[in-house]
């Protein structure tokens, strides 16, 4: 009888992904009654212990930006990844997290604990910024689902993660990192080569962040799959082996002359009024709720 209890409660989650939608999203009530915040303020030893490491590094704005989550990369390095639409790179989100897990598997550590281990470490450094918490969030109900076989789909997952990180912290609903890591999401869920995702993306996000542009769409595609598969993991394994320093840093070098050579366009200013905010969340669940109609079959890149 035990055993067909347990059996049957997976069972009935797959027939109502609502019922696991809205128990997830108890859990997050639940940890709301904590005090998070100071949770959080105690992470900023870590933080800062990453900064330090990293200041007398080659081009340590964009690396305190990129591993320990820092928002001051300079105004320069700033304009630059705006004017490319290549600035969702240096942000920390959920395809850092993946970069992680990758090397995880290079050095041959494959225990699920011993990853898990590795990504909270990387967040608490990050200062469990909003893009991480709700990447994170989308990772463990991925995991669970396929543990227990529930086949959910991906704008569930998505939709999920996305409002666990709202209820934790609710001032997030003003946070654009969030709104952007969301969009790109559910672009990730579909079934489409990566050359489509990163134009849907491109035109998803243009509501929110500023005008269509051929050239976002041309540098993403240039650009971003070198920064995921290449840049990025040799950054992470230069902080421990100094021997490959120099050669990231030719990487650099040559990515940042790339992209001062690359087609550049002006962005225009975030408005964070509440109008504002509340048309860019309508648009964003007009978005989660036109996925559900297609109902995607491939697990997004949480």
């Amino acid at each position: 009888m035990h055993k067909f209890v347990i059996r049957l409660i997976p069972f009935l989650l797959f027939i109502c992904p609502v019922v696991w939608v809205l128990i997830f999203l108890c859990m997050a009530r639940c940890l709301w009654f904590f005090d998070l915040h100071i949770f959080t303020n105690d992470m900023t030893y870590a933080h800062q212990a990453c900064l330090d490491y990293i200041h007398w590094r080659h081009l340590p704005e964009i690396f305190q930006g990129l591993i320990c989550g820092s928002n001051k990369i300079g105004e320069e390095n700033q304009n630059l990844f705006l004017q490319t639409g290549l600035y969702h790179l240096i942000v920390v989100s959920g395809s850092h997290l993946v970069a992680i897990e990758r090397l995880c598997e290079w050095f041959l550590i494959r225990k699920a604990w011993s990853r898990f281990l590795v990504l909270i470490s990387f967040a608490a450094i990050c200062q469990f910024q909003p893009p991480i918490v709700r990447a994170l969030a989308g990772r463990i109900l991925n995991k669970i689902s396929r543990h227990y076989r529930l086949s959910l789909r991906p704008d569930h997952l998505v939709l999920s993660a996305g409002l666990f990180a709202l209820l934790l912290f609710p001032q997030w609903i003003a946070s654009p990192s969030l709104q952007l890591s969301w969009i790109a999401t559910l672009v990730m869920s579909l079934p489409l080569s990566n050359s489509k995702k990163i134009w849907l993306c491109v035109l998803y996000i243009t509501p929110i962040f500023g005008g269509f542009n051929i050239s976002s769409g041309i540098n993403n595609m240039l650009f971003a799959v070198f920064f995921d598969i290449i840049l990025f993991p040799a950054s992470l394994i230069a902080l421990f082996v100094p021997y490959s320093e120099k050669l990231v840093s030719l990487l650099w070098d040559g990515a940042i002359y790339f992209l001062k050579a690359a087609p550049h366009t002006s962005t225009m200013p975030l408005i964070t009024s509440p109008t504002i905010l509340l048309h860019h969340w309508i648009y964003i669940f007009i978005l989660q709720l036109t996925h559900s109609c297609l109902r995607p079959t491939r697990n997004p890149l949480l």
